[in-house]
């Protein structure tokens, strides 16, 4: 496999979560992941006694605009369940509220 190894997005999407849980262990939360592919919650996190349920999505920085973007839009479900965005791009996070959703 070369350097710089082709994934699918799938597996990207793997990759971002692992990376999300290291940042955000290191910034004290309580971290617990959703074993399955599939359903509305990728992380649980706890801090300060405040549970957070997490949808985690890759982002970008689109040319010529500050913010960073998201295509992705929450689901009736997670809507319902209070689930927030949690972006990353670049190992830094964006929190939903520092999100612009297209």
């Amino acid at each position: 496999m070369s350097k710089q190894a082709e994934f699918s997005a799938k597996r990207k999407g793997d990759i971002n979560e692992i990376n999300v849980c290291s940042l955000l262990l290191k910034d004290g939360y309580e971290v617990f992941k959703n074993i399955c592919c599939t359903g509305p919650v990728d992380l649980i996190l706890i801090k300060d006694n405040k549970i957070t349920l997490v949808d985690v999505k890759s982002v970008n920085q689109l040319k010529g605009r500050e913010k960073i973007c998201i295509i992705n839009k929450l689901t009736p479900i997670q809507k319902k369940l209070g689930v927030i965005l949690l972006g990353v791009h670049e190992g830094k996070l964006y929190w939903e509220k520092e999100i612009e959703n297209d």
